[in-house]
């Protein structure tokens, strides 16, 4: 899923339009053990 979003941001600014990436790593509590 991370590679697409990066190929899309680097195309975006490409163009001189800015472009962001976001990496969110909250894992739910009932979810840390797995």
């Amino acid at each position: 899923m991370l590679e697409p979003a990066r190929y899309t941001a680097h195309q975006v600014a490409a163009q001189g339009v800015p472009a962001y990436h976001y990496r969110f790593s909250y894992v739910a509590e009932s979810m840390r053990s797995e």
